[in-house]
């Protein structure tokens, strides 16, 4: 993985990085990562490209787009998918682990301390990639 880190905003006089963009690679694809404060709206989505198409999901929408397909209005998206809401136990994070907690359920991903153990990992070797220049090797 590598990662590099900017700072783009320089009329703000701190020593604070604004732009981090973190790449990484798997045997059978990559994932782009990119954080900014720089940017002039927040984009808070998570957009996955395959071989078959395309997904968009935002904090309350998802869109699927076959490859090769146009849209007939032009969006990028795709064509929405109906969500049913989630259940209020396990609305947001909080309400997730009190649930869990309440009934003796195991906390199951994307909360788990596995997940979360990996993600550190990931931003421990950024931040290392970022500083040194050098690719670092995730196990």
């Amino acid at each position: 993985m590598s990662a590099t880190t900017q700072k783009l905003k320089t009329d703000q006089h701190n020593e604070v990085d604004d732009e981090a963009t973190m790449v990484l690679e798997y045997a059978d694809g990559e994932a782009i990562i990119e954080a900014s404060w720089n940017w002039p709206y927040s984009m808070g989505q998570v957009q996955v490209f395959g071989p078959k198409g395309s997904m968009v999901a935002t904090a309350r929408d998802l869109f699927v787009r076959s490859t090769g397909r146009q849209e007939a209005n032009g969006a990028l998206e795709g064509e929405r998918v109906s969500l049913d809401p989630p259940a209020r136990e396990t609305a947001n994070p909080i309400s997730y682990f009190v649930d869990c907690i309440r009934n003796d359920k195991p906390i199951e991903d994307p909360l788990s301390i596995k997940v979360n153990v990996q993600v550190m990992e990931i931003l421990d070797a950024a931040r290392e990639s970022a500083r040194t220049g050098k690719q670092q090797e995730l196990q």
